[in-house]
C-alpha cells in the first residue's frame, strides 16, 4: 500500500533555526516502510510487532509525505 499526506509547516511552527523535527508514527505496519518527503529518501524502518515511527526535519513550507 502507499499512503500520502500534505503538510503545512508555518514559521511560527518551527524555532528560530528555521527547521524542526517530526515524528512518523505508523501503525499497521507488516514488515517496513520506505518514507519519502517531497519525493527525496528519507529512511526506512522495519516493523517490530505492528508499530513503528521514524523522525524526519522540517521547515517552513508544504511538505508531501509519503
Amino acid at each position: 500500500m502507499w499512503y500520502m499526506t500534505n503538510v503545512q509547516v508555518h514559521a511560527s511552527d518551527v524555532p528560530d533555526n528555521g527547521s524542526a523535527t517530526a515524528t512518523l508514527v505508523m501503525s499497521s505496519l507488516r514488515d517496513a516502510a520506505h518514507t519519502f518527503v517531497n519525493g527525496i529518501y528519507a529512511g526506512t524502518v522495519n516493523a517490530n510487532g505492528y508499530q513503528a515511527s521514524q523522525t524526519i526535519s522540517l521547515r517552513p513550507g508544504i511538505w508531501a509525505i509519503s
